[in-house]
């Protein structure tokens, strides 16, 4: 066994003899909780599939102390989360110098000062970073998803299918050990409105707008300039009552560019607060996007959208994270993105305009 391999069992806890206690159907264990510490310190898009667990612990634990752990990618949620948290905490993975190992210690020593009595690992992947952290941080009661770092736990609730199950339902699964049965919940992922003030897309009112984000979270998730171009361009010829906004990120400013300029749309306004870009994504009929975290704004505000992933097999192993009861078509492809042919992408359009 290599020293890479010891160091990452011992992250995840593999040399603890004690086993963590399994809770599979609904108990009171934590009834009496007063104050907990939520680790989410991942994406934009994981925190998003997160609000319904939020929200209903929220609504049937009144008197609970909620605390959550945010990162650098998605910081910017916190204004989504507020109405269901009493803090929150900022975690700066970036560890670069002495500094940053410092503010971490300070962290971490002022997180153990909360005194909370239950962390909770949102994560339904083994984080070695909430490993880590678990490691540190003093509880009385750890709680966590069933998986390879299920030793870092005092309590786990088990691995939904990942296969069949949402992500939503999966982590809605860790309500159990507060006497509160998911299945009997209405697991809506919802925004509060009022944050989203922007006017900027406003258009005729004999217009449907469709959205078109062109930015994922790698270069893999770029349908590619060729393809939105075509694509719009058959929209344009086939409907007139339909006009196209393209999102972007600041880094693809010229892919935007260049798709507007050569099939006549409309780019959006490019801008760095997430509030904004989601107050305009909001005012949108129909969204195509690639798998990323507006996947999950679309489920939200019930736009139907047109999701574009690129899986290792179909069916794929794992359920991907289509909008969560939200209308929407998937395309799945094993090979890039970018082999998807628009005028695939149009009919499943047409099925969205017919519903």
């Amino acid at each position: 066994m290599g020293l890479n391999q010891i160091i990452k069992d011992a992250i995840f806890g593999k040399y603890r003899k004690k086993q963590p206690e399994i809770i599979g159907n609904p108990q009171g264990i934590f009834s009496n909780v007063k104050k907990i510490l939520l680790l989410r310190q991942d994406r934009i898009g994981d925190v998003l599939v997160t609000i319904p667990f939020l929200k209903d612990l929220k609504e049937n634990m009144l008197d609970l102390q909620v605390h959550i752990l945010l990162g650098n990618k998605n910081i910017q949620t916190a204004p989504f989360i507020k109405n269901y948290c009493n803090k929150i905490w900022f975690y700066n993975k970036n560890i670069r110098n002495i500094r940053d190992i410092r503010d971490t210690i300070k962290l971490i020593r002022e997180l153990n000062q909360e005194n909370f009595d239950l962390i909770i690992d949102l994560f339904d992947n083994p984080s070695q970073t909430s490993s880590l952290l678990l490691t540190f941080l003093h509880s009385q009661f750890k709680l966590g998803i069933e998986k390879e770092n299920l030793k870092q736990y005092t309590h786990i609730v088990p691995m939904k299918l990942k296969s069949e199950v949402h992500i939503v339902e999966r982590i809605a699964n860790l309500l159990l050990p507060f006497g509160i049965n998911p299945e009997e919940l209405s697991l809506e992922i919802s925004l509060d409105s009022n944050l989203f003030a922007t006017s900027a897309l406003l258009t005729e009112e004999n217009y449907k707008i469709l959205g078109i984000n062109l930015s994922g979270s790698s270069p893999a998730k770029n349908w590619g300039v060729e393809n939105y171009i075509a694509f719009i361009n058959l929209i344009t010829r086939k409907y007139s009552n339909i006009k196209v906004i393209v999102f972007a990120s600041s880094n693809l400013k010229e892919q935007q560019e260049e798709i507007c300029i050569k099939s006549n749309c409309t780019p959006a306004p490019i801008t760095s607060s997430l509030i904004e870009f989601v107050g305009m994504l909001k005012q949108c009929d129909f969204i195509l996007t690639p798998d990323t975290s507006v996947v999950h704004f679309c489920a939200a505000f019930k736009i139907p959208a047109i999701v574009l992933f690129s899986v290792p097999e179909i069916p794929p192993k794992l359920k991907v994270w289509t909008p969560y009861n939200s209308v929407h078509k998937a395309i799945l492809t094993t090979r890039e993105l970018n082999m998807i042919k628009p005028s695939e992408v149009l009919i499943k359009l047409e099925e969205l305009l017919e519903e």
